[in-house]
């Protein structure tokens, strides 16, 4: 069943924040958050007759990925990644991670791997600069427990 709110979301993303026209690549790129609201966006896009493309990743994952990451490692991943994203027009990025502190423990020479081959030649360099995109968090347990919240 789909929760109103999330299908609010989804066409404010879709329609409002990156613009999705007909024809247009739209990547879904998400963390830790709930496949329903994947679900509901893959719909969306299509509705905007635009093409969507997804990939769902795992806070945990990412971790393990990055800690035993080589630089070799994280310049293929970024050139693979750069790559998928110079072929789209749009980007949502949607990151619920369950545990705000995944990474905190990354040696400091893997995380400058990851943001020197794969974050920045992706993200900054081409996502910001050639798509139209939005990123934003989803609220979840770890951000409710941040706040002082149940």
């Amino acid at each position: 069943m789909c929760d109103i709110r999330e299908k609010k979301l989804a066409e404010l993303l879709v329609n409002y924040s990156i613009g999705a026209k007909k024809g247009e690549k739209v990547l879904i790129e998400t963390f830790d958050i709930p496949d329903g609201l994947i679900e509901i966006l893959i719909d969306t896009v299509a509705e905007a007759g635009a093409i969507p493309f997804v990939s769902t990743k795992r806070s945990r994952v990412q971790r393990l990925l990055l800690q035993n990451g080589s630089k070799t490692q994280m310049s293929f991943i970024g050139e693979y990644e750069t790559m998928r994203m110079k072929g789209m027009d749009c980007y949502i990025g949607i990151r619920g991670n369950n545990n705000i502190s995944e990474l905190s423990d990354i040696p400091p020479d893997k995380m400058d791997y990851f943001e020197q081959f794969w974050l920045k030649p992706t993200h900054f360099e081409e996502r910001v600069r050639n798509t139209r995109w939005v990123v934003l968090r989803y609220p979840n347990a770890s951000m409710a427990q941040l706040a002082g919240m149940s």
